[in-house]
């Protein structure tokens, strides 16, 4: 089946539903719960997971130059497929393979809205057929960033993180929550539309189920979300069953911020980062490469140069699966986010 021939039946917005099935909602009543229970205090609900295929996922994270602007399209698609049958060529097979946000479309910097919408690819179009055809090949899941030209979303450009699966079918869009930012709170790549800039009318038209989503698959619950500096937004995602988090590397990015989310959610996380960046890549214990973390926070594997590669661990998703337990955090905070006033004690004891 074509790409062409299989949106045809997936819409949107429905596949926007489908890569979050199984996850509750979280509640926009404000109502405060009777009991400290984590259900009545709007604590999330987990992520019907799928059997695994596997005990161990053998995961390929992918350390590629960004793209160029003015490249000819089809060059950062050949890069990509180029580091892919290398890592296969060196005997590797993977289950699943993942990629920075950049190494498709070049970093959308302060260029117009515009311009970004030029370059920008279409679910239905060639871009997406060719990796379609190499998760295929490989037989693997294929993760991704773009930034998306859909007709649901005149006028703006999504910035998203895609999932193929091994038949080279879509199956989870996870757009980006919010906008990075500087250190003086500016947008960083203020052309490009996130979750935050367009609330109201995602909600209307996904849920609320879809701003921080979680898809299940046969190597376990997978989120997308690729912005550094979110504490709560990662707890929200383990509470949501995340148990393997990937992410993309921007300059300036921490390791320990990886290492931390992975520690204190009990969760994988995949890093992807951007091959020949040397402010990212150089080693500076700051700066993040390419690296994967396991649950206590631990380095599970790191690239090992600053060039293309794919770098490569095994996961022991079962082992996680069963031994795992979520900090029993979430219904203090559900409780502590109420709007309600609190008597003050001191008065009230001296009013008794």
């Amino acid at each position: 089946m074509s790409v062409d021939d299989r949106h045809v039946s997936i819409t949107r917005r429905g596949l926007l539903a489908a890569t979050t099935a199984g996850v509750a909602a979280w509640p926009l009543t404000r109502s405060a719960p009777a009991a400290p229970d984590e259900r009545a205090l709007g604590a999330p609900e987990p992520t019907v997971s799928q059997p695994l295929l596997r005990d161990t996922v053998r995961l390929g994270v992918m350390q590629l130059p960004c793209a160029h602007t003015g490249e000819r399209r089809g060059t950062a698609l050949a890069r990509i497929a180029a580091t892919l049958e290398r890592a296969y060529s060196a005997g590797q097979r993977y289950d699943l393979l993942w990629c920075h946000a950049d190494a498709l479309l070049p970093p959308p910097g302060r260029r117009s809205a515009r311009a970004l919408l030029t370059e920008a690819i279409a679910l239905e179009g060639p871009e997406l057929a060719h990796l379609a055809d190499c998760a295929r090949t490989h037989g693997c899941y294929l993760g991704f960033g773009a930034r998306l030209r859909d007709p649901d979303w005149p006028g703006h450009v999504p910035a998203a993180n895609l999932l193929l699966d091994p038949r080279g079918q879509l199956v989870a869009v996870h757009w980006q929550a919010r906008h990075a930012r500087t250190r003086q709170g500016h947008v960083s790549d203020p052309g490009v539309t996130v979750v935050e800039d367009v609330l109201e009318a995602y909600l209307a038209r996904y849920g609320p189920e879809a701003v921080l989503p979680v898809t299940a698959t046969p190597l376990g619950n997978l989120a997308m979300h690729s912005v550094a500096g979110d504490p709560e937004l990662l707890r929200v995602l383990a509470r949501r069953g995340c148990e393997l988090l990937l992410r993309s590397a921007a300059s300036g990015d921490h390791r320990l911020d990886a290492a931390a989310g992975s520690l204190h959610n009990g969760m994988f996380t995949a890093v992807a980062g951007r091959a020949g960046d040397a402010s990212v890549s150089s080693g500076v214990p700051g700066d993040l490469q390419s690296t994967v973390f396991g649950p206590r926070g631990e380095v599970l594997a790191a690239a090992q140069t600053t060039g293309p590669q794919c770098v490569t661990a095994r996961l022991p998703m079962a082992a996680l699966r069963a031994n795992r337990t979520l900090p029993p955090v979430a219904a203090l905070v559900a409780a502590a986010a109420q709007p309600r006033v609190l008597p003050n004690r001191s008065s009230s004891s001296r009013s008794s």
